[in-house]
């Protein structure tokens, strides 16, 4: 059912239209950003439509064209708006992006979390999905991004003088919240990951790591949606219940923040061996924490973490290098607390809610 909800009765350029793949509790960071957002339009009392692929009729969804069709009947309710669309739909929706900007005097506000083309399989698929991330970018008046890395990886395909602001996204847990790892032999060391459980995240290099830490006194929680990718996640547990690895990893599903908030407490370090990452909002969350973390070297994580001052970088898709970053935490909980320090001294750097709010707005309001 289309969600919309009238605040106040304002000029139409002020009509927003959020359009997304997702509008409900929060499985990813991604969808925590854009949930953020659309709730600071409604605190500002701007009138407000939610628009999500669960709108649209099954018989639709596998039809691109009924596809685009369908958003291009919707706008007739919305016209000379502002439409806030996640550019994860951009393979989609960008035929009705397209008549959107030459048929219609709408304005397009994009929020571009990470570009995707890089990580496709076949050199076929990289450059169709470069073309249609192109086609995305080109029809946004303006662009949202969350970190450096997501502007320049833009500026990379697309020369043109668009209008890409970073807002980096907020965290909620504040200094207080920092804690030294406790340097005890006889404790059993907790390693947490969080994030949704995909490929793109590389839980799986994370888990063939186990492997070479057998003798270690350790285990290893992973927090996050178990839904989205639910073969992936079939996949793991048969690796992990083949290789006799149950005693040393747990799965435990999307946490409340509160449930959230006890496993960084418990948690000795973190580790994300993504294969791609916009920001890695999780990462942050840790090192706010007093988290050391273990991360993947590439896209934006580099940005975030220096290698053995406030964490440690690893080559992606490499459970070796993964399990030895590891061992080297566990045996060594002096270097872990220096990092533990270091870790939470750079996110004290990290965005607020009351930034956020008000860079958004700023950017919103320079749109005409």
């Amino acid at each position: 059912m289309l969600q919309a909800k009238r605040f106040c009765m304002i000029k139409s350029r002020h009509r927003i239209i959020f359009i997304g793949n997702h509008f409900g509790e929060p499985r990813s960071g991604g969808e925590k950003y854009n949930f953020l957002l659309v709730n600071i339009l409604k605190k500002r009392q701007y009138w407000v439509a939610v628009i999500t692929d669960t709108d649209i009729p099954v018989i639709m969804k596998g039809n691109i064209v009924l596809y685009n069709i369908w958003y291009v009947v919707k706008l007739f309710n919305f016209r000379d708006s502002i439409i806030l669309i996640d550019s994860r739909l951009h393979s989609r929706v960008f035929l009705f992006l397209m008549f959107v900007k030459m048929f219609t005097n709408n304005r397009i506000l994009g929020t571009v979390h990470h570009l995707t083309w890089g990580q496709r399989k076949t050199v076929l698929f990289r450059a169709a999905d470069r073309i249609i991330e192109k086609i995305f970018i080109s029809c946004c008046d303006s662009i949202i991004v969350p970190s450096f890395y997501t502007l320049k990886s833009i500026k990379e395909i697309s020369k043109t003088g668009k209008s890409v602001n970073i807002i980096s996204p907020p965290i909620s847990a504040g200094m207080n919240d920092h804690k030294l790892p406790e340097i005890k032999n006889n404790k059993k060391v907790e390693i947490l990951f969080v994030g949704t459980v995909q490929k793109r995240k590389g839980i799986i290099y994370l888990v063939e790591s186990l492997n070479y830490l057998r003798n270690k006194d350790y285990h290893l929680n992973i927090a996050g949606d178990l839904t989205f990718d639910t073969d992936y996640v079939k996949m793991l547990n048969k690796y992990i219940k083949e290789n006799q690895l149950s005693e040393f990893v747990s799965f435990l599903g999307p946490l409340s923040e509160k449930e959230l908030h006890k496993q960084y407490l418990k948690a000795d370090f973190f580790v994300l061996p993504s294969l791609h990452e916009g920001y890695g909002m999780s990462v942050v969350e840790a090192m706010k924490y007093g988290l050391p973390v273990i991360v993947t070297n590439v896209s934006a994580l580099p940005y975030i973490v220096k290698d053995k001052i406030n964490g440690m970088l690893v080559p992606p898709e490499n459970s070796g290098a993964i399990a030895k970053a590891i061992d080297f935490m566990i045996e060594n909980p002096g270097e872990r607390q220096r990092m533990s320090i270091n870790a939470a001294k750079f996110s004290g750097n990290a965005n607020s809610e009351e930034n956020v709010e008000e860079e958004f707005i700023k950017i919103l309001e320079s749109i005409k």
